[in-house]
């Protein structure tokens, strides 16, 4: 009999332990979700997805990351509102090149405003004329889209 105590001590402990309290998850807001996400992004880039985001060109700023995986990772966000844009916003400004590319590109395919591609130098050089005109038509469109 006592060898038996503590599993009996044990399944009466347990048996008046209360029950777990449900709470549903709140929905997180999506702004928020891509400033989450931005943040994550400097301590850790996703990894590449297909050949595609494998090959391609660089610039000594971005390394050891390529352009093509980098632009990968801003459509993999799909970036679709106004809300999420303007969280984005600050970034194209970032000290960190590698997020001022992402922030630029994701911002970019949600407003459809350079289908054509951007000049290197615009998010390189922060004090350039392109990084000005690049902002200014960013923060135009954004302000035009749809809630």
């Amino acid at each position: 009999m006592p060898r038996y105590l503590p599993l009996i001590a044990t399944t009466l402990a347990l048996a008046f332990a209360p029950a777990p309290v449900y709470r549903p998850k709140q929905a997180e807001d999506p702004a928020a979700k891509i400033a989450r996400a931005m943040e994550g992004f400097r301590t850790r880039i996703p990894p590449a997805q297909g050949m595609g985001e494998q090959n391609g060109k660089t610039v000594k700023e971005l390394e050891p990351y390529l352009m093509s995986h980098l632009s990968g990772v801003a459509r993999r966000m799909k970036v679709t509102t106004r809300a999420e844009c303007i969280a984005l916003m600050p970034y194209i400004r970032d000290r960190d090149c590698k997020l001022r590319f992402i922030a630029v590109h994701a911002i970019s395919e949600a407003t459809k405003a350079y289908p054509s591609g951007m000049s290197v130098g615009w998010f390189l050089d922060l004090g350039s004329d392109g990084h000005r005109e690049m902002a200014a038509r960013f923060a135009g469109l954004v302000d035009r889209m749809d809630q």
